[in-house]
């Protein structure tokens, strides 16, 4: 790994380290032993800022990765850190995709679980919608059968009612006419009768004037002295003849 930006910049600035410069330890050094003690320490220390500066960066990467995924974070950050972190990354992801498997496959049972209870739900509602319907259906045809059965029914009373009500009209008015006819037939048969007796009577009128022009004629002839053929003896013989016995 490279040294540093702030690191390097630090060495530049000063090429000793003060702690080291009072360290009992180079102070009783030779100096050729203190520059090798120097430069072990100097080393030392770069080494140190190099770990806490990747430390440092580790802590921004977790915090990164954390914040963007977590579980993508802890496993970049363990592959970063040592092998077992990445081991620990597979076996937890391996884990993770096992546990996801076994859910997925508890998920795609509960659907399937869900959906039989579902679609069995759903037949037993299509079936009992279905049925309501049938029922509904009947009763509608129950009601209109009546409803035409009433209406029919109430159709025939009026009909029987408008028939009653015309027929008593016209009963009324044939027995009015009845009446008008009699009273006619009876004025008429009164009239017939009438002329027929005038009638008759002008006949027994015109026999009667005949009957005594006749008599008349035979009392005239009789005065007169003519004699019809009379029967020799009997009643008769004298000559005259009762008005009883001229009309017989």
């Amino acid at each position: 790994m490279s040294t540093p930006p702030s690191a390097s910049a630090s060495l530049r600035q000063s090429s000793r380290f003060p702690d080291i410069d009072h360290n009992p330890k180079y102070q009783d050094l030779q100096p050729v032993d203190q520059k090798v003690f120097y430069q072990e320490q100097q080393q030392k220390r770069l080494l140190e800022n190099r770990v806490k500066y990747l430390e440092m960066q580790l802590s921004k990467s977790k915090l990164n990765l954390v914040k963007s995924q977590k579980d993508s974070a802890e496993n970049e950050v363990r592959m970063a850190s040592t092998q077992m972190e990445t081991e620990l990354k597979t076996i937890h992801r391996l884990q993770a995709e096992k546990g996801l498997l076994e859910r997925t496959k508890r998920t795609k049972q509960v659907y399937e679980e869900n959906k039989k209870v579902y679609d069995s739900y759903d037949r037993s509602k299509r079936s009992k919608s279905q049925a309501a319907d049938e029922t509904r259906s009947v009763i509608r045809n129950e009601l209109d059968r009546k409803k035409q059965h009433q209406q029919a029914e109430i159709d025939r009373k009026q009909r029987l009612h408008d028939a009653t009500k015309v027929g008593n009209m016209n009963a009324s008015q044939a027995v009015e006419q009845f009446k008008t006819d009699k009273a006619s037939w009876a004025r008429a048969k009164e009239a017939e009768l009438w002329t027929q007796r005038s009638a008759q009577l002008s006949s027994d009128q015109s026999a009667i004037e005949q009957l005594k022009r006749k008599e008349e004629e035979l009392l005239r002839k009789i005065q007169q002295g003519s004699q019809p053929n009379t029967p020799k003896s009997g009643s008769g013989a004298s000559g005259t003849f009762s008005r009883s016995q001229l009309r017989d």
